[in-house]
């Protein structure tokens, strides 16, 4: 039987969707919602660049409507704007023959779906440590301070999620994802305080805690000596996700001297928390690298109404 190599492939000129759409399918931040494909976002951030920005208007004022009186004139009242702005994520990563070709011909039928679906599962991955990474970058600036419940001392229960949602006032029901660490998710089960409810046509089940969806990662920072870590509460949509910007996204090739065929992939994406103007000068390179993104360097200051931040973070004790 004639044995394909990654030399033999054709790439065609749709997989770099393709493999962005196993990507989305395959990442539980884009299932759950709290991350949205923006394809607006995607064509504008298209036209150029590692940074943008785009003004919006800001909520009128309720508090100014006036008592209608023949004899006097109505006051005309300001429309300001405010500004939002992201930056790029750019990634990239290079695979050797050694490392796909078992996969190609293990699914001899398809081979350009084989690894479609290999790098889908791969970006995703990435995908769920860069957002996780732009949480902790949201939380840590000043602006968000009053977006953060501190109930260092105690586990999570209904109690403190109750009154984490609150900071967000009559929007708090729009809080429908918890992202918690899966010490937190397993402390919670085996109190039979996770519901769950199945998919239509499907044999998944998805966990529920307090009406949310449950999303687990352990990527949430979790400290194994304190016993300390910090669960989200978010709306769908919270964050906006554009994808497939990089120039050259696939490239295939050969080390003649070596033997060895490879595969480069590149992503440059964006994941753009609503209600920020991101300011990412003081990185070291062209792009933020994830601590930057997390550790302050990149800064996430807040220009919205803090109602309108559909994002609260929760400090708890991990157990009892």
């Amino acid at each position: 039987m004639p044995y394909t190599r990654l030399g033999d492939l054709q790439i065609p000129e749709n997989f770099a969707e393709y493999v962005v759409q196993e990507t989305v399918n395959r990442n539980r931040f884009t299932n759950c919602g709290l991350v949205e494909f923006n394809a607006g976002l995607t064509e504008f951030a298209r036209q150029g660049g590692f940074t943008g920005h785009f003004p919006f208007y800001n909520q009128l004022n309720p508090g100014v409507v006036e008592d209608l009186d023949q004899d006097v004139e109505l006051t005309i009242n300001n429309v300001t704007t405010g500004r939002e702005s992201y930056f790029t994520h750019a990634r990239g990563v290079s695979f050797g023959s050694q490392d796909l070709n078992v996969a190609f011909n293990n699914n001899r039928n398809d081979p350009i779906g084989a690894i479609a679906g290999m790098m889908g599962t791969f970006w995703s991955n990435n995908l769920n440590t860069d957002i996780l990474a732009t949480l902790q970058g949201v939380f840590g600036d000043v602006t968000m301070a009053d977006h953060i419940e501190d109930a260092i001392g105690n586990p999570l229960d209904g109690s403190i999620i109750i009154d984490a949602a609150q900071r967000i006032g009559d929007a708090s029901s729009d809080l429908s994802i918890i992202i918690m660490h899966s010490i937190t998710y397993a402390h919670l089960k085996k109190l039979q305080l996770i519901d769950f409810l199945r998919e239509v046509d499907s044999p998944a089940e998805i966990p529920f805690y307090l009406g949310k969806r449950v999303v687990v990662d352990d990527s949430v920072p979790f400290d194994t000596i304190g016993n300390e870590t910090i669960s989200f509460l978010a709306a769908p949509g919270a964050i906006q996700y554009a994808a497939n910007l990089a120039k050259i996204p696939y490239e295939i090739g050969r080390n003649k001297l070596l033997g060895l065929d490879y595969m480069v992939s590149r992503s440059q994406h964006i994941l753009f928390p609503r209600g920020f103007a991101c300011d990412a000068s003081a990185i070291a390179g062209i792009t933020p690298t994830r601590t930057e993104v997390a550790d302050g360097t990149v800064v996430f200051e807040r220009v919205v109404d803090p109602k309108l931040v559909k994002l609260v973070a929760i400090l708890h004790d991990a157990t009892d």
